[in-house]
């Protein structure tokens, strides 16, 4: 927070921008469970924090050009993000341990190996 408060009105709006066009990624991607762990298999439609700050951070960056190239391969991409939702060691990263450097390095690392894959 003491670094945002050093921060300029237009970097704030880039951040502003960022996270406002990354809820709207993940919103036309994985409906009203964007940020859930229910994706895809049903249940609590539970806000996970650890989801919402792996994607806000990482959407907020990705280029216009990868976008087109995830939405062309989006219902792979869409499956992939699923089955890493039942792998137990990213299901631990986001549930248990969150703030834990490897559950952070765990998420991070599986997020944007699944972004790289489908906008190469």
């Amino acid at each position: 927070m003491e670094k945002l408060s050093r921060t300029t009105d237009a970097e704030r709006a880039d951040l502003q921008a960022g996270l406002f066009r990354a809820f709207r990624l993940t919103e036309e991607w994985f409906g009203r469970e964007q940020f859930s762990r229910s994706y895809g298999v049903g249940g609590k439609r539970l806000l996970n924090g650890a989801l919402f700050e792996v994607w806000t951070s990482l959407l907020s960056t990705v280029s216009d050009e990868k976008i087109v190239r995830i939405n062309q391969h989006l219902s792979d991409f869409q499956n992939h993000y699923k089955r890493l939702l039942q792998s137990d060691d990213f299901v631990f990263a986001i549930t248990r341990a969150t703030t834990d450097n490897k559950s952070v390095l765990i998420r991070f690392e599986a997020i944007e190996q699944l972004l790289a894959r489908y906008s190469e």
